[in-house]
This record gives C-alpha cells, sequence and structure tokens, in this order.
C-alpha cells in the first residue's frame, strides 16, 4: 500500500473518486470496481476487502483473501507410472493457475460466474479460443445460468443439473482430478467447469470410448495406444456379455456340458440367495 501523504497537495486539493483511488493509492494487483449490492455482498463473504467512498455509486473490491489449503499432491483415482504427480486442490484460484501454467495461451478463457442463493458458490468455466466450438460455450453457459439451487457444495452438484441425459446409466459429462488431463480435453475442445471448494473439474462432452480409456494414453508411445483401446473395449463388452452367455446356453442346452462342468455349476448355484428365475432373468437382461 502506498502512504496516502505521498499524494502531492495538488492531487489532494483534488475531489477523488474510486478510480483516482484505484490507480494512485492501492497497490494491489486484482481491483475491481463493483455497483452490484449482491456482488459486494459475495465478494466480503469471499474474503475480500471492499472500499466505499463517500458520494460514489460503486465500491472497489480490493483481493485480500487468505487461507489455509491443501498442498498439491496425486490424486488417489488417478494414479500413474509416467507423467506429472501433480492435482487439483480445494481451491479455485490453485486449479485455474494449475490450468493456465498447462497452457500458455491467450486464447485460453475463463468466465466465472456465482451459483446457489445460499452459498454463492464461485464457477469458473475454462475453454480456448478457436479450438473450441462457440455453440458449445454457449449451451454450457445457459445450462449452468438456469441453475436455481440453494447451495453448491461439490461439483456433482453441477455435473447432474446440467448433463443430457440424467436417467442413463452412463453419465455424459467428464470428471478428472489431474490438470494434465483436463489441459488435453479443452485442446480436444471441451469445456471444463471448475467449482470452489472441490477437487474434480468437470469437462463437457464426454464420450464413451473416453470411460475405458487409460488417463494416461496421451504418454505411451503411438503404436501402443492405438492397440490398447481396442483391447480395452473388447474385454469391456466380453465381461459385459459373458456371464449372461453362459447362462443361456446351459438353460437351452444342459447336454452341452459335461458332468464336472454341470456339478461344478449346481455347487455354485446353492450359494446364490437368488432364486435361479430372478437371477437368469438378470442374466437375460445382459445378454
Amino acid at each position: 500500500m502506498y502512504d496516502i501523504n505521498l499524494v502531492s497537495i495538488r492531487e489532494a486539493s483534488k475531489k477523488l473518486n474510486l478510480s483516482d483511488i484505484k490507480s494512485t493509492l492501492l497497490a494491489v494487483g486484482d481491483v475491481k470496481q463493483q455497483d452490484s449490492i449482491l456482488e459486494i455482498m459475495a465478494a466480503l463473504l469471499s474474503g475480500d476487502t471492499v472500499l466505499l467512498l463517500h458520494g460514489s455509486q460503486e465500491a472497489l473490491l480490493i483481493d485480500t483473501k487468505g487461507w489455509e489449503s491443501r498442498a498439491i499432491s496425486e490424486p488417489s483415482t488417478e494414479k500413474t507410472v509416467r507423467g506429472p504427480r501433480e492435482g487439483f486442490v480445494e481451491t479455485l484460484r490453485f486449479n485455474t493457475a494449475l490450468l493456465r501454467r498447462k497452457i500458455k495461451n491467450p486464447n485460453f478463457t475463463l468466465e466465472q460466474m456465482l451459483i446457489g442463493a445460499q452459498t454463492h458458490t464461485y464457477i469458473a468455466l475454462a475453454y480456448v479460443k478457436g479450438i473450441t466450438n462457440p455453440k458449445l460455450v454457449e449451451e454450457v453457459k445457459r445450462r449452468l445460468k438456469r441453475i436455481k439451487i440453494d447451495g453448491i457444495l461439490e461439483s456433482g452438484y453441477i455435473e447432474q443439473l446440467i448433463e443430457d441425459a440424467p436417467s442413463s446409466p452412463f453419465s455424459t459429462v467428464g470428471n478428472t482430478e489431474k490438470p494434465d488431463v483436463a489441459a488435453a480435453k479443452l485442446l480436444e475442445g471441451r469445456v471444463a467447469v471448475l467449482v470452489d471448494g472441490s477437487p474434480s473439474v468437470l469437462t463437457v462432452p464426454r464420450l464413451f470410448c473416453r470411460r475405458i480409456s487409460m488417463c494416461r494414453r496421451l504418454l505411451l508411445p503411438s503404436l501402443l495406444c492405438q492397440h490398447c483401446p481396442d483391447g480395452q473395449v473388447d474385454g469391456f463388452f466380453y465381461q459385459f456379455t459373458s456371464s449372461s452367455n453362459l447362462c443361456s446356453f446351459r438353460n437351452l442346452s444342459p447336454g452341452i456340458y459335461s458332468y464336472f462342468l454341470a456339478a461344478y455349476y449346481g455347487c455354485r448355484r446353492l450359494r446364490y440367495s437368488f432364486p435361479g428365475g430372478s437371477r437368469n432373468t438378470w442374466y437375460g437382461t445382459g445378454f
């Protein structure tokens, strides 16, 4: 901060306004002029300092936030053998700085908004101009602005309120706790949603093939990356349909199984608590 005595008498004789105070008396990097009482209250409750001037209809919001935060560490849900070992934390500003560190591009855009009638949670929308489809950005903004809820305590609230098909077992909104994964998705033309207080960053849209691909696929050799997703897809569908196929063949043609295999399945059947009809119906659904 500057000492007010350093201002000359000629300058002091003038009627200072907020713009003069912002440009000559304050040595803080983030200072905003605001005339909305709701924005002023939200900034004050978030730890900012509010400067009011008699006769002015605006206020200065001075960024003086400070709190204890968790150290940046590798997320336990996305451990990798090769690649960065850093992860997002619960502080929104740290998370945006991690993304900015990955994408040093002037087209990388961050837009901030408040959601939650009681909590006034800060939400940051991240995308890269020139890569992301503008229609996708506008659609995400529209879905975020239509949210009317008392509080947002975690990014899961946002995920359930903006996804395409809430009743589908496959989510259309991705999430990650690694900055390199989020940056890679942004460079693919997606939009990231960061929530203050949550280390999980949402990315939209989410493709089905990304559900079974490895988070470290971008760090592996190209030849290996070309065949790993195919093997994972085949393994996924084999695991999904193998039990139902075996049960269907057993019910239709019991003679194709040997005596020992039939005895094995018979012994296993005694361990189930569900009756045979309901179990066969469950397996038949997968088939």
